[in-house]
């Protein structure tokens, strides 16, 4: 998948065409009365654009309220500050399911919604913050002013919808996911130090993120280790600025316990508890570590052999195995798996295969339709937001798609990467002799 150019671009409304139905031009830099109009960064203009379209949506689809998700983070945030342990306050006032289970960082994050007095306000900056991220970071991978096929369109909606889910009740995925794909296109565009940023910001949030961190790593990019370590320390010296030294300490162990117990919690929409609750244990074992040993060497060896090609099947995997595999996946989380919908939509249109471009691009659409789409107007009544629900189980066999698919690709890159290799070495071999 090519990477998107946004250097030195002005808006023309003159031609539209693409999903942003904006086209852009190259101007002079002389030309002061275009330049003091209209933002020059093409970057800029669709993530804004993006950020207000998905806000609207967010806000006609939805009658968004102060949720308990909401409370709690401000609880544990406003907790946390006043020196108490945010974990067992919440636990003790929301319950094990709805308990503060972020870091002292986003716990101070937190914090800084308090100090908002406003309740309408308090949403609308949150919603804002968040789907600006995301689309920052879906802008960073993806030219929306570009012509493609009609199913781009339609998976560029899957993954708002995917999106509006998710912060409806004001979850932290859009965050996540928004500031993964940031990381990710900066090392990409080998900005290594920012790279580890973003990574490590997200992953100290929520720690999902982190296998992405730990795939990268071995790749041995001095400035990445740089960035992680000046994002850990500015992560760990924030939330002590607040609280001190020791209590900033103690939480933070508390957290790290609170996080490696959660894995042994009662399931909600990854594969195996779906599969349990169906009276199909077995299978759903069977289909959990099949996930595992196959995804961890496909991932990690994918890793060294990344191309500009394989990038979006890589993400893919990653997070689709996640959810998947993860005891904490609900309907929320399944928005880190939604940036995939358009990107590996994007990357067959790019194909040069007809009937892979085609095939394969509809087939992606379809799924992520029936997940994005499709679920996120029935969730439009009360009882939409209940994981146990059988309409959802349409997600379980939309991430095993996405699981089969970027797995299909990755190995088919792998098994070319390694035979030009071969040829290459034996050719330079027999040249020698």
């Amino acid at each position: 998948m090519a990477e998107p150019d946004f250097r030195h671009f002005a808006i023309d409304f003159t031609r539209p065409r693409g999903i942003i139905p904006l086209s852009l031009r190259r101007i002079s830099t002389y030309d002061w009365a275009m330049i003091h109009l209209i933002p020059r960064s093409r970057l800029l203009t669709q993530t804004l654009l993006l950020a207000c379209f998905t806000f609207v949506l967010l806000f006609a689809a939805h009658q968004i309220t102060y949720s308990l998700v909401l409370k709690v983070y401000i609880a544990g945030g406003d907790s946390f500050r006043h020196s108490l342990n945010p974990y067992d306050y919440t636990l003790e006032n929301f319950g094990a399911h709805n308990q503060f289970k972020y870091s002292p960082f986003a716990a101070i994050m937190y914090y800084g919604l308090y100090k908002v007095k406003f309740a309408n306000a308090v949403i609308g900056i949150w919603a804002f913050a968040s789907l600006f991220t995301f689309s920052l970071g879906l802008s960073l991978w993806a030219d929306l002013t570009k012509k493609y096929p009609l199913y781009v369109t339609l998976a560029f909606f899957a993954c708002l919808g995917e999106a509006i889910i998710s912060q409806s009740v004001h979850q932290t995925n859009c965050l996540i996911i928004g500031l993964t794909l940031i990381g990710l296109a900066a090392y990409r565009q080998k900005k290594y130090f920012a790279s580890g940023n973003a990574l490590l910001i997200a992953a100290n949030i929520k720690v999902m993120p982190i296998i992405f961190l730990a795939a990268l790593a071995p790749r041995f990019k001095l400035k990445f280790f740089y960035g992680i370590a000046a994002a850990g320390l500015l992560t760990f010296l924030i939330p002590a600025l607040f609280v001190g030294w020791n209590h900033n300490w103690e939480m933070h162990l508390a957290w790290v316990n609170l996080v490696l117990g959660d894995t042994t919690n009662k399931g909600l929409l990854d594969a195996q508890s779906t599969l349990a609750r169906m009276e199909l244990a077995l299978l759903g074992n069977i289909i959990k570590y099949t996930i595992l040993s196959l995804s961890i060497p496909i991932f990690f060896t994918a890793t060294f052999f990344l191309t500009p090609r394989s990038w979006v099947p890589w993400l893919t995997l990653g997070t689709s195995a996640l959810l998947l595999l993860s005891p904490r996946t609900d309907i929320f989380t399944y928005a880190i798996l939604a940036p995939s919908y358009l990107l590996l939509a994007i990357w067959f249109a790019e194909c040069e295969q007809k009937i892979v471009r085609v095939a394969g691009g509809w087939l992606t659409t379809v799924v992520a339709a029936s997940m994005g789409i499709g679920l996120s107007i029935y969730g439009l009544g009360d009882e939409y937001s209940n994981s146990f629900l059988p309409a959802q189980r349409i997600r379980i066999i939309g991430a095993l798609y996405f699981w089969l698919i970027s797995c299909a690709i990755l190995v088919h890159q792998l098994t070319v990467n390694i035979r030009q290799r071969l040829s290459s070495t034996r050719f330079a071999s027999v040249e020698h002799s």
